[in-house]
């Protein structure tokens, strides 16, 4: 099996042998090339350079979301030699043949006989629908109904509680939840994606593009994700600010929760200072197990660098102290011990986004497969990818 995707070590956890129900991430460009190199989305036209352009603001519509569902179903070849007749007016001309083949094999009917409705806005809870038929799921099996399309969608996976039955649902919500469906197990217990490939409905090219679109989407998502202190950080959504006087030629790390307490300067990934500063006048109030007693952060301070408290602590120490210091505790420890190596993580990060690179390549490597976590159904198959 081809093997050409760097994998942070820093995600390793990502290469679990579970199918992801939804991507882990929100970029949804990333997400329309995956699709688009599938087979399974087009652009609304193309730019100066000859590249698809989505359109991923604008609404979806009744007959975009009947082409999708087709092709989800691995059925474009049968719809666009459908010799059906469609009886609807208004449908524009490039979905004429998918709305004669759902309409024949009564996957989508119109509004009334002669409207379909085709460029009216989809809602949540038909696209989401269209998708559960396409991963085999059926109402005349009273696999679901309607009414609770959303909710079961929800149970599956597939849609991680972000959708609502009201609101706006763009061509960018469609391509979202379509990357999920693919990802998410039919009602036979196998991928989409997987049995798209099975069914040719995918070639072996557009699976290997697509595939490896759609994995390195996920890892750049998860790069530009660091935990600093207890709080998630978006490295792409942090900035930079001159620093002055002691850490003149340095610019400051701005963004992150906590930065009020603890400082990162740093001129490049090599050179970086870090400064632990609390306010140490604030005053607390904690209960030493008998009674209630105020004292200053810096006299907390001075009663975790002893260790003075262990002989009253109940239970488990940490525990003890995280509970009734809480974070004037937690950011103590975290200064005395985690901040450098994590300040280091956060400005390498920084530049290398800044600068362009998604994520970093490392000396264990693994597949797309991996990544997406569909190598125990490829390799339960006979059709082995190369």
């Amino acid at each position: 099996m081809k093997k050409f995707i760097a994998l942070l070590l820093m995600v390793f956890c990502l290469t679990t042998q579970a199918v992801y129900a939804a991507p882990p991430t929100d970029n949804t460009t990333d997400l329309a090339n995956a699709l688009y190199q599938f087979g399974l989305f087009r652009g609304t036209g193309t730019d100066s350079n000859g590249n698809p352009v989505y359109s991923l603001e604008q609404s979806s519509t009744r007959q975009e979301a009947v082409v999708m569902l087709i092709r989800l179903l691995g059925k474009e070849i049968e719809a666009l030699t459908c010799t059906g007749i469609q009886p609807f007016a208004d449908v524009d001309g490039w979905a004429s043949r998918y709305v004669a083949y759902a309409y024949q094999e009564s996957l989508a009917n119109g509004i009334s006989m002669e409207y379909f409705g085709a460029n009216e806005k989809i809602t949540p809870q038909q696209f989401i629908t269209f998708l559960l038929r396409a991963l085999g799921y059926s109402e005349m099996d009273n696999d679901f109904s309607y009414a609770n399309a959303l909710k079961f969608a929800d149970g599956l996976g597939l849609t991680q509680g972000k959708y609502s039955l009201s609101g706006t649902f763009t061509r960018g919500d469609m391509v979202w939840l379509s990357s999920s469906a693919l990802l998410t197990t039919t009602k036979d217990g196998i991928p989409l994606i997987i049995e798209l490939k099975n069914r040719e409905a995918v070639s072996s090219a557009q699976y290997y593009a697509g595939t490896h679109t759609l994995a390195t989407s996920i890892l750049a998502d998860e790069y530009r994700r660091v935990k600093f202190n207890g709080h998630n950080v978006d490295i792409a959504s942090l900035r930079e600010t001159p620093a002055t006087g002691q850490y003149d030629g340095y610019v400051r790390l701005r963004g992150y929760t906590g930065d009020n307490v603890f400082q990162i300067y740093f001129i490049d990934e090599e050179d970086i200072k870090t400064v632990y500063t609390p306010d140490t006048s604030k005053v607390i109030t904690w209960h030493d197990g008998k009674q209630t007693r105020q004292s200053t952060v810096s006299e907390c301070h001075s009663f975790f660098i002893s260790g003075q408290l262990r002989g009253i602590a109940q239970g488990n120490y940490s525990s003890w102290m995280e509970k009734t210091f809480g974070s004037v505790y937690t950011d103590w420890v975290f200064g005395q011990k985690l901040l450098e190596d994590s300040a280091k993580l956060l400005v390498t990060r920084f530049v290398n986004i800044s600068n362009g690179i998604r994520y970093e390549s490392v000396e264990g490597w693994t597949s797309p497969e991996d990544v997406l976590g569909l190598s125990d159904y490829i390799a339960s198959t006979s059709d082995m990818l190369d």
